[in-house]
């Protein structure tokens, strides 16, 4: 498992699992312990991920 992207306006991180699979961790840094964080999205490959990527960036800047 290892970091490819970081977003810094919501501290998303992308990490590659097992080879193909991609998963999107929401790091938090606050000692809250709500069960809901850290949240994460998985992928089955990198079009998925990028996929959502882009639509969620195209909805930020609308």
């Amino acid at each position: 498992m290892y970091s490819t992207i970081k977003c810094d306006s919501n501290d998303d991180v992308m990490y590659v699992i097992s080879g193909e699979r991609y998963v999107i961790i929401h790091l938090t840094y606050s000692k809250n312990l709500d069960s809901s964080y850290p949240h994460f999205i998985l992928f089955q490959n990198a079009e998925d991920a990028f996929i959502y990527i882009e639509n969620k960036c195209l909805q930020e800047y609308k």
